[in-house]
């Protein structure tokens, strides 16, 4: 196959330069970023020099009672009788019987 391209046009050439020519750029501009200062300014306060005396005011502390505690709950005193009831209770079994949905 011909080449279409003349080595005039073409950039592989080139490739270095470029590299080199960003390398500098790049150089230079770390180095200009070093070399940078700011100078300090004084800024001018007024200032107001005098002091003021605050005198305090006294408060009366004041001890209050603390509340007396609650009574204790009266506990039902729990004894070990058994009392056995008569179980005559008579229970409809139709009411179990019919579980199905409709």
């Amino acid at each position: 196959m011909e080449i279409k391209k003349s080595e005039k046009a073409s950039l592989e050439n080139k490739k270095l330069l470029f590299t080199e020519i960003g390398l500098v750029t790049a150089l230079a501009i770390v180095w200009g970023a070093f070399e940078y200062s700011s100078k300090e300014q004084q800024v001018a306060v007024l200032e107001d020099t005098t002091q003021v005396l605050v005198e305090e005011e006294m408060v009366a502390i004041q001890n209050e009672t603390p509340p007396p505690p609650p009574e204790a709950p009266n506990i039902p005193v729990l004894s070990d009788q058994i009392d056995i009831v008569d179980d005559d209770i008579k229970l409809d079994d139709d009411m179990f019987m019919n579980l199905e949905d409709d």
